[in-house]
């Protein structure tokens, strides 16, 4: 990790901190923790989602990230509504984010290649939240929000276990050099309904559109989520489509 990512992690949650106890004090009652899971899709066609054996031997057989399916991940979410007005709430949130591609290649009748690759995405949030209807039941409400986002890329790995079918003693793991760690800015906007279960407990769950990499791409480092820059002179944009499931906890 360079030292202008870890300033630019230090900076975010230096600025979430004093934004929540500075004005905690003046505008907000009530504040509300939230703990659950969120899921991760990658959209569009980044290479993030091709496979990391690539299925085509002309010029775009690039090596993927093998990501092309949903990622699971956990958040926790501070909710401080806005004293004057309940219906505005400030937020802040960690989200830990556990990608990871699993592929089987047969190389003949006595051997298997297994072939794996994880990337963990620690992703510090502050924003808002506004609600938009009052269901009439439940205390159910709808509520549209935005925040920003900012993502530290980490445990990066990638390896190749050669497995023998007929002789174990013959396995072999290859371990392929990881790209770098990095720090990404990005953000996202999201509807969700949020119910009463019992007295403080409620439900808040939704779904996000949004993107990791909106800024501090790094071309030389090439694609956000693959294995190897092999073949890759640029950093595409990472959008990405959430759905989150919390317990909500009214204080």
């Amino acid at each position: 990790m360079t030292k202008k990512a870890i300033f630019a992690v230090i900076l975010l949650f230096v600025i979430t901190i004093a934004f929540t106890n500075g004005l905690y004090s003046q505008l907000f009652t009530n504040p509300r923790l939230s703990f659950g899971v969120v899921t991760t899709n990658i959209l569009g066609d980044n290479r993030a989602k091709l496979p990391m054996v690539a299925t085509d031997d002309e010029e775009n057989a690039y090596t993927g990230g093998s990501f092309g399916f949903t990622q699971p991940g956990l958040r926790f979410l501070a909710t401080f509504p806005e004293t004057t007005n309940d219906d505005l709430r400030f937020n802040a949130s960690i989200d830990y984010l556990f990608f990871s591609g699993r592929e089987r290649i047969v190389i003949n009748r006595n051997i298997v290649h297994l072939l794996r690759h994880d990337v963990n995405l620690l992703g510090f949030g502050a924003g808002a939240d506004y609600v938009l209807l009052d269901l009439g039941f439940a205390n159910a409400k709808f509520v549209a929000g935005a925040e920003i986002k900012g993502y530290y890329l980490h445990g990066i790995s990638a390896e190749i276990y050669e497995d023998y079918l007929n002789e174990n003693s013959n396995d072999n793991v290859y371990k392929h050099t990881p790209k770098s760690s990095a720090f990404r800015l990005g953000g996202s906007v999201k509807f969700g309904v949020e119910g009463r279960l019992r007295k403080n407990i409620f439900v808040n769950a939704g779904v996000g559109l949004g993107a990791i990499n909106l800024l501090g791409r790094d071309d030389t480092r090439g694609e956000l989520l693959t294995p190897l820059t092999l073949f890759e002179n640029s950093e595409a944009l990472v959008s990405t489509f959430n759905v989150y499931i919390l317990l909500q906890y009214n204080l």
